[in-house]
C-alpha cells in the first residue's frame, strides 16, 4: 500500500552512551519540517580479469546514516525535561571544549509502522538558527551524522504520534529581538551558525568507530536596514584597533509555551555573543527597494571565562 508522506512522523531518544539506543527509551515526538537521514553506503568495484567488458563485482563495504533534520523552534516543553527550545539549542550549540557530542536516536515512523527506521548515535555536524520577517519564523536546521541505522521489523511497533501538537506554537520572528554592540536593533533577517567538522573513522569495522569534532566555528549574519556609513566604514581594513575590534551581539527568542512552563506564559532564550569581528559587509537593493546591509561576523572566544556563545532559558509573562 502506498504511504502518504503526511503520516510521518519523528521520534527523539536521548542516548547515554553513544550509538547505543537505550533499554528504557525516554520518547518525545518532534514535529518536523523535513527528516532526510538515510543510511549512505561506500562501495567498491574491484576491476578482475573476467574474460568480459562488462563489470562482474560490486560490494558494499561501510557506511552510516547522515542527512538533515529541520524544524522550527518550540518554547513547549513535551514532558518532564525541559522545553524543545533549550533541547534543541544546546544539543546544536553548547559543549563547546567537548570533543565526543552528545548524541540521540531518532525514530522515522513512516508508515506507521511500516518501513519505520531508527538512526542511532547521531551528532550534530552543523547547525544553522535563522528567522527573517518575510516568513516570521526562525527554524534549526541541523546537519547530522550517526552510527547506525535499522529497519523495519527490527525496529517494532513505534508509540502513536502525540495528539495535542494543535497546541504547541513556534517561535514568531516578530517576537524576537536583538542587539548589536549593546543597542536594540531591527533586523529583516538573522542566521546563527556553528561547523563541528565531525571526523569519521571506521578503523576494523563497516560501522563508524570514532566521529569526533575537530572544529568549532561560529558565524553571524545580521541584515538591517542601511541607514549610514559606519559599518562600511568598520569593514574597511586600515590596521591597529579598527582592524581588529569586536562587537557584542545578543539575540533573544520568544516562544509560547502554553502553560507546560512553571511561570508565565513564555518560554524565552538567550543567546549571547560576545566578541563578534565583521568579516563581510554587502549593500542589498535595487532601485525601487529600500537599502539593505549585509553583515557578517566571526564569532570568537574573548578570554578564558567567556565563551564565544552563551546560552541562558527564562519564563515570562
Amino acid at each position: 500500500m502506498p504511504m502518504p508522506g503526511a503520516i510521518r512522523y519523528l521520534l527523539v531518544t536521548p542516548e547515554t552512551t553513544w550509538g547505543t539506543f537505550p533499554g528504557s527509551p525516554a520518547r518525545e515526538h518532534l514535529p518536523v519540517t523535513e527528516y532526510s537521514p538515510l543510511f549512505k553506503k561506500e562501495t567498491r568495484q574491484s576491476k578482475m580479469y573476467t574474460g568480459v567488458f562488462q563489470q562482474k563485482h560490486s560490494k558494499a563495504f561501510r557506511g552510516m546514516p547522515s542527512g538533515n533534520l529541520v524544524t522550527p523552534i518550540y518554547g513547549w516543553k513535551p514532558g518532564a525535561g525541559d522545553t524543545w527550545m533549550k533541547t534543541l539549542l544546546d544539543w546544536a550549540f553548547a559543549d563547546h571544549e567537548t570533543q565526543l557530542l552528545p548524541s540521540k536516536s531518532f525514530e522515522w515512523s513512516q508508515g506507521p509502522d511500516l518501513a519505520n527506521l531508527r538512526h542511532s548515535g547521531m551528532r550534530v555536524n552543523g547547525a544553522t538558527l535563522a528567522g527573517g520577517a518575510e516568513q516570521n519564523q526562525v527554524t534549526l536546521s541541523l546537519d547530522l551524522m550517526g552510527k547506525s541505522e535499522v529497519a523495519d521489523t527490527t525496529v517494532g511497533t513505534l508509540p502513536a504520534a502525540t495528539v495535542n501538537l494543535h497546541e504547541l506554537k513556534d517561535v514568531e520572528y516578530d517576537d524576537c529581538t536583538f542587539a548589536l554592540n549593546g543597542s536594540a536593533i531591527q533586523l529583516e533577517s538573522f542566521s546563527l551558525q556553528v561547523q563541528h567538522g565531525l571526523k569519521v573513522d571506521y578503523l576494523n569495522s563497516s560501522s563508524p568507530t570514532v566521529l569526533i569534532k575537530t572544529q568549532r566555528v561560529v558565524t553571524l549574519t545580521m541584515v538591517p536596514l542601511l541607514e549610514d556609513d559606519a559599518w562600511h566604514i568598520r569593514n574597511e581594513y586600515a590596521g591597529g584597533a579598527n582592524g581588529y575590534n569586536v562587537v557584542t551581539a545578543q539575540i533573544v527568542l520568544k516562544g509560547l509555551h502554553d502553560g507546560t512552563g512553571a511561570t508565565g506564559n513564555w518560554t524565552v532564550g538567550t543567546i549571547d555573543l560576545a566578541a563578534c569581528h565583521l568579516t563581510g559587509y554587502e549593500q542589498q537593493g535595487g532601485m525601487e527597494d529600500l537599502l539593505k546591509q549585509q553583515l557578517t561576523f566571526v564569532c570568537l572566544k574573548p578570554d578564558s571565562s567567556t565563551k564565544d556563545l552563551e546560552l541562558t532559558y527564562s519564563e515570562a509573562a
